[in-house]
């Protein structure tokens, strides 16, 4: 064994976890979440949309509340009626739904898109790693720093 080998034997054998056991059950569970996901992305677009809608239990108002669209789109959803949706509704769902960039890019192809190479769709496609899972409104707050159009089509609504 040469110095270098002897070093990294002795790094790995000096290693110790950062990780607790409650830490890494719960990194498993998003990881087993994300994964059937993925494969639950085999179908169309709005197919799609209704089977990721229903693993996370979303009805009309939770649809609204986390995408800023209105109720006629869930309908149109649900009822498999939505055809060619925009690219930003596309977005704004998957960004709604706390997609990772993975399972964004699977739910963007399901409508017959992809991320170009254009300034805005790299923005967009940033938040699906920068800012995953966050709410509509935390992302379009960025967005709108970045002077990019922001997500949803209804009007924050405050108390």
């Amino acid at each position: 064994m040469n110095n270098y080998t002897s070093h990294k034997k002795k790094e790995v054998d000096n290693y110790k976890s950062e990780y607790t056991a409650d830490d890494l059950f719960m990194l498993q569970e998003v990881f087993n979440t994300t994964y059937a996901d993925h494969l639950a992305i085999t179908q169309t677009f709005a197919q799609n949309v209704c089977v990721l809608m229903n693993s996370r239990k979303w009805n009309r108002s939770i649809f609204s509340e986390k995408t800023h669209l209105d109720g006629a789109m869930y309908s149109l959803i649900i009822n498999n009626k939505l055809k060619n949706p925009s690219f930003y509704t596309v977005v704004t769902i998957c960004a709604g739904l706390g997609l990772d960039l993975a399972l964004a890019n699977k739910l963007l192809a399901s409508a017959g898109y992809t991320f170009g190479s254009s300034r805005e769709h790299q923005i967009y496609s940033f938040l699906f790693s920068a800012l995953c899972g966050k709410s509509i409104d935390e992302i379009n707050e960025f967005l709108e720093s970045m002077s990019v159009r922001k997500l949803g089509s209804l009007e924050r609504r405050t108390n």
